[in-house]
Order: structure tokens, then C-alpha cells, then sequence
């Protein structure tokens, strides 16, 4: 893929660089390799959340027949499978905490002082911004199955007003699911508000990841022209592979720009717009004389079947701290 970005992108200095970027392929350098195989194993339970995610069943028959028709032996049933899901959930929001210190570490090595241009910058840490793009694929990922099952809050919902409701009471039976599910006091009335605050939110994955960058930003305050340069150019990177045709492709490529890529692209370029738009203070991406082309992003994203352009439009018009004025 080098030989394809090669003049995709160059830097305005004097000897006129190169930008390659492997976003499929690259491997880590020696001083690369710890941080790219934490970024890894996230990117390796992100793909085992994602298919819970896909199999998740909420207890919407269970909770209704407790609620409608209430006995112990009802309550007893929508209890059993209401506290497995919420552990689950549990996992997910503390899966989703996991993302600060990662984010933070890769944008510590790119941002890293030493660089004699951006172009240098990325191009030594080629693997660490491809385990960023999976990151953000990753999220785009789990807040599509976090939307299809909306009856998560219910769960939630239930189990909190059940706990509240019995309160001490519940000795005997948080014992038994205790013993069944591991400590039923994991899920405390401070932990369960915070996953409820968690999935209250449409996208809560992608606004963690947002936090995460964000916070890096606001608490170096010394690299955050970088960090925005950095986005930005990956941003104009996959933008360009959106546009290319697969004959334009070279023939010494290391990927082919199949469905599967390109989406994948796709989903990157506009989390890139999300992310710049946060930290890109006080412009953010959708001002007039932005330095990223969202313009030339709706174009590409609006080109796509609707279950594909619906989802990403959404996410740019309702996460977007500056698209208030994005057309639907």
C-alpha cells in the first residue's frame, strides 16, 4: 500500500516528502511494538464484545410478564434474566473505559518530540495509526449492535428499581445469584447509574473515544496542534482512497479496494471528522476554511446505500460538536 499513497500527500518543505501510510499492514517497530500490542489485544476483545453485542438478548418478555402480572414466581424469572444481562452491560461499560489509557499512549508516541516534519511523524509510526483507524472501525462497530438492541435501557431500568425496591431484603437472593453469577455488589447503585448514563447515550462507545482524545488534548496542551495535524492527515489519506477507483489501483498493492475495505475507510474518515471536529478548538471541521474537506465526506458517505449513509450521517450531524448546521 506504500507505493499507492506515495504522493497522495506531501508536506510543504522544501524536500517535498511523501506521506505513505499502511493502514492494513504495518507492522510495529521495536519501539512501537509494546503500545501496538496493547492497541492489539483491545482490537482482539473488541471483536469478542462485538459478536455478545450481536447475540445480546434483552429480557423484554421476562420484565413485561413481571411487571403486567406480578408473583413471586414472574419475578423470579425476569430477575434471572435481568442480572446476567446486566453484568454483561457491565462489561461493556468497563470494556469501554479500557480506551483512555490506549488512545492516550499511541497519541504520547505519535505526538513524541524528535520529528523533523509530520510526514516523518507518521510515516515512522505507520502501525500505531492503523491500530488507531481499528480503533475507531472497532467503535463505529459495537455503537451499530448497541443500537439495534434500544431495550438495554429497559433492562437496566428494571433491575434498578427491583434493587431499590427490595433493598436489604434481598440477602438470601443476592446469595444465590451471587453464587451463580459471581458478586451481585459489583453492581452497586453508583456502578449501575453510570451504565445507565453509558447507554442512555446513542453512540456511547464513540463518545468515549472522544473523551479519551479529547482529554489527551486538553491535558497536553503542548502537542495539540500535532495531534490535530495528525488527524487531519488521515483524514485527506483515506479520503483519497475513498475517491480512487480499483483500476486506479497500482499493481504491486498490498490490499484491493474491495466493499470491505472501503467501507472500513469509510467508517475511519468519518470518525476522523468526529475527532477533529472535538479538538480542533475553537474551528472545530465544519467552519468555513476548515483544513479537512467535509464536504468532500458527506459526498462519499451520501454515495453509499442508505444502511450504510444513514448511520454515519447521524453520527456526523447528532456527534459533531460544530454540524449543527449539516443538511439531512
Amino acid at each position: 500500500m506504500g507505493q499507492l499513497l506515495r504522493g497522495f500527500l506531501k508536506d510543504g518543505g522544501e524536500n517535498q516528502q511523501s506521506l505513505v501510510i499502511n493502514f492494513v499492514n504495518a507492522q510495529p517497530t521495536e519501539s512501537e511494538k509494546e503500545t501496538y500490542d496493547e492497541a492489539e489485544a483491545f482490537l482482539k476483545d473488541c471483536e469478542t464484545l462485538l459478536e455478545q453485542l450481536k447475540s445480546f438478548k434483552v429480557a423484554e418478555a421476562e420484565t413485561k410478564a413481571a411487571m403486567s402480572k406480578p408473583s413471586p414466581e414472574t419475578e423470579k424469572i425476569a430477575w434471572d434474566a435481568v442480572v446476567p444481562n446486566m453484568f454483561k452491560l457491565k462489561e461493556f461499560w468497563d470494556f469501554s473505559k479500557r480506551m483512555g489509557p490506549i488512545v492516550t499512549n499511541i497519541f504520547k508516541k505519535l505526538c513524541a518530540p524528535g520529528a523533523s516534519s509530520l510526514v516523518e511523524r507518521l510515516d515512522s509510526h505507520q502501525a500505531l495509526v492503523k491500530q488507531l483507524a481499528k480503533i475507531l472501525d472497532g467503535v463505529f462497530k459495537l455503537d451499530e449492535f448497541k443500537m439495534v438492541n434500544s431495550g438495554m435501557s429497559n433492562d437496566i431500568s428494571y433491575f434498578r428499581r427491583k434493587s431499590q425496591a427490595l433493598g436489604r431484603k434481598m440477602g438470601k437472593e443476592n446469595q444465590r445469584i451471587s453464587a451463580t453469577y459471581n458478586n451481585i455488589d459489583a453492581l452497586d447503585f453508583d456502578t449501575t447509574n453510570n451504565i445507565s448514563l453509558f447507554f442512555a447515550d446513542p453512540t456511547p462507545f464513540l463518545k468515549a473515544l472522544v473523551q479519551s482524545v479529547t482529554t489527551f488534548v486538553q491535558e497536553n496542551t503542548g502537542t495539540c496542534g500535532v495531534a490535530v495535524d495528525i488527524l487531519g492527515t488521515m483524514f485527506k489519506v483515506c479520503l483519497k482512497l475513498c475517491v480512487l477507483e480499483p483500476s486506479e489501483m497500482p499493481e504491486n498493492a498490498d490490499f484491493k479496494l474491495d466493499a470491505v475495505n472501503k467501507l472500513f475507510l469509510i467508517r475511519v474518515m468519518v470518525g476522523l471528522v468526529i475527532l477533529y471536529d472535538h479538538v480542533n478548538d475553537p474551528n472545530g471541521a465544519f467552519a468555513k476554511g476548515s483544513h479537512i474537506s467535509v464536504k468532500d465526506c458527506l459526498k462519499v458517505v451520501r454515495e453509499q446505500e442508505d444502511s450504510v449513509s444513514k448511520p454515519l450521517l447521524d453520527v456526523l450531524r447528532f456527534r459533531g460538536r460544530t454540524a449543527q448546521t449539516l443538511a439531512p
